[in-house]
């Protein structure tokens, strides 16, 4: 095959490749701007006071903000959500908080730098949600407060009906962190490693599970002491046409309570 042959072959090829890429770009645009106009449609209805407002509505990404419809205007104390969403082959949006009128808000969002990033397929559905933000310590009327970095993450299975919304099927979400504590001058709890579990199965939510973990939980103030170790607290729901069933179970470890009441436990299991 002589030289032009090959340079043709690729020319070709190139051409086919961009206007693939570009007709993936342009439908995928498209539905972000179906799902921004009229979210309750897509989503449900209780996104019904929730707007998108498209500030930058370039080919290959959109810049955004989401909004509360129901916020007044004189309302001192708003939250806005300025967000970007990039198309292609590995389409993915970020979306920030900004918090405005209460101080001590707007000066534990700078701090933390809350990020949620979605990751979508081809079709532009969600399928991977990541939520994450830095340490925070502030005080705030003599109270001091310490929020571990957090990182969290929701992988869900999203079906489109025939109406165009779309249905959760599963979802597999987690929220954790290195270490909560609040302080003040009478007392201060501490909890270390929380973190929180929640899950889903069926298009109707015919199964569900929650959980909340700890590695240690510490409590003191004037007169009493109180730590427990690992902790667990989980529950479990399912139903069928007839009948509905849950369980709960708790279980934890070393459990002392000093002061006026002193108590020992080493372990303790037990559900419902």
């Amino acid at each position: 095959m002589s030289s032009s042959k090959i340079a043709a072959a690729v020319a070709v090829c190139a051409a086919v490749y961009a206007c693939a890429y570009g007709g993936l770009v342009y439908y995928q645009g498209q539905k972000f701007q179906e799902y921004a106009s009229d979210l309750p449609k897509y989503l449900g209805s209780e996104w019904k006071s929730v707007k998108v407002n498209i500030t930058d509505n370039g080919f290959f990404s959109k810049e955004f903000i989401v909004l509360n419809k129901n916020a007044q205007p004189k309302d001192k104390d708003t939250v806005t959500l300025p967000g970007k969403v990039k198309f292609g082959w590995s389409p993915e949006s970020e979306i920030t908080i900004k918090g405005e009128g209460n101080e001590v808000f707007k000066k534990v969002v700078e701090a933390a730098q809350p990020v949620l990033k979605t990751s979508f397929n081809y079709r532009f559905i969600p399928n991977l949600f990541v939520f994450s933000s830095k340490a925070v310590e502030t005080t705030v009327d003599g109270e001091t407060f310490k929020i571990g970095a957090i990182q969290s993450q929701a992988l869900p299975k999203l079906v489109k009906q025939a109406d165009g919304s779309l249905l959760i099927e599963n979802l597999d979400s987690s929220v954790k962190t290195d270490i909560f504590s609040l302080a003040s001058e009478e007392s201060n709890v501490a909890l270390s490693n929380p973190e929180f579990k929640f899950s889903v199965k069926g298009g109707n939510l015919k199964a569900a599970a929650l959980s909340f973990s700890v590695s240690g939980i510490d409590y003191r103030d004037s007169s009493t002491q109180f730590t427990i170790g690992k902790t667990l607290v989980s529950t479990n729901q399912s139903q069928n046409k007839s009948e509905i069933t849950e369980g709960i179970k708790i279980t934890f470890d070393h459990l002392k309570v000093g002061g006026f009441l002193k108590v020992g436990i080493d372990s303790w299991n037990t559900g419902l």
